[in-house]
C-alpha cells in the first residue's frame, strides 16, 4: 500500500440548531451553541473513521490511536480495525469500542480504487456509529482526492435518540509539498449531505471549501449552508469558518450573528 493520507481531523455532516425566536418584528438569532458542538464532534467521528482505514493502508497505526489493533489481511484485501468492548482511550483523549471493517477493492490510492466500510458495535465517546461509508479514490498526483458516500447512516446515542443522514462529499488533500512536515497537512472538502437530526427536523446542507487542520477540531475556513425544516418552518443557516479555530461568522435567513464553538 502506498503511504496513508493524514487523518482527517474534523468534519461534520450534520448540525443540529434551534430556529431563532421572534418577538413583534424583531428578529434574534440565537444559535444553540451546545447541539452545534455536539453534533459537529460526533461527526468528527465518521471522519476519524476515514482517517483510520486510510491509516491502515500503510500496515501501521496512528500514534493518536495506539490502543486499537489494526490487522490488514492481504489474502482478503481487508482491514479490521479493532478496539476493546470496554473502551479505551488514545492519545487524542478520544474513547474508542468496538470494530471497524474495511473491504479494498484494487490497491487504494489508485484511481478507480475503493474501500466499504463497515461498523460492528462501533462507538466514539458512547456515540454508536452504524451504515456504510463507500471511499473512491478519483484523483493521484499533485492533489489526491476521494469521494465519501454515505449510504443509510445514524450515530445512536445513549438517551435513544438518533442522528440519520445520506450524502456524498469530496476529499482533496493538501500538503504534498512538504511531504515531511504533517502540520500544514489539510482536506478541503465539498459535498452535500440530508437527514433528520435528534428532533425529527429535516435538514439539508452543502459544504463548500472547508479546510480541516491537524490542530482545529472544527474548521478553519470555508462554508457550509444548512436548511433546517421543523413543519412549515424553514431555516437557512450560511456559516463561515475563520480563525482562530471555532470561530464562526453566520446569517441566520440574511440576518448575521457570530458564534464560537468552543465556548
Amino acid at each position: 500500500m502506498k503511504k496513508n493520507i493524514l487523518k482527517i481531523s474534523a468534519f461534520f455532516w450534520v448540525l443540529i440548531i434551534v430556529f431563532p425566536s421572534c418577538e413583534s418584528d424583531e428578529v434574534s438569532v440565537n444559535p444553540d451553541n451546545e447541539s452545534i458542538q455536539e453534533s459537529a464532534m460526533t461527526e468528527s467521528a465518521v471522519n476519524d473513521v476515514v482517517g483510520l482505514v486510510n491509516s491502515g493502508t500503510s500496515l501501521k497505526s496512528m500514534s493518536a490511536t495506539a490502543c486499537g489493533d489494526f490487522v490488514f489481511d492481504q489474502t482478503t484485501n481487508s482491514l479490521t480495525i479493532s478496539f476493546p468492548q470496554s473502551g479505551c482511550t488514545g492519545e487524542d483523549g478520544v474513547s474508542r469500542s468496538g470494530v471497524i471493517h474495511a473491504q479494498f477493492t484494487g490497491t487504494w490510492q489508485e484511481v478507480g480504487s475503493t474501500v466499504v466500510v463497515t461498523f460492528d458495535g462501533y462507538k466514539r465517546d458512547g456515540i454508536e456509529l452504524s451504515g456504510t461509508l463507500t471511499m473512491s479514490f478519483t484523483a493521484t498526483g499533485t492533489l489526491p482526492a476521494f469521494t465519501v458516500t454515505s449510504a443509510n447512516m445514524s450515530l445512536s446515542f445513549e438517551d435513544g435518540s438518533t442522528i440519520t443522514w445520506t450524502g456524498s462529499t469530496t476529499y482533496t488533500y493538501n500538503g504534498l509539498n512538504t511531504p515531511l512536515d504533517l502540520a500544514d497537512d489539510y482536506f478541503e472538502i465539498d459535498g452535500a449531505t440530508s437527514g433528520t437530526t435528534k428532533e425529527g427536523k429535516s435538514f439539508a446542507q452543502v459544504a463548500t471549501g472547508l479546510q480541516t487542520s491537524t490542530s482545529c477540531k472544527w474548521f478553519v475556513s470555508g462554508n457550509l449552508k444548512i436548511t433546517i425544516t421543523d413543519g412549515d418552518k424553514t431555516g437557512v443557516y450560511d456559516l463561515t469558518f475563520k480563525e482562530p479555530c471555532g470561530t464562526v461568522d453566520g446569517t441566520y435567513n440574511g440576518i448575521p450573528f457570530t458564534l464560537n464553538l468552543d465556548e
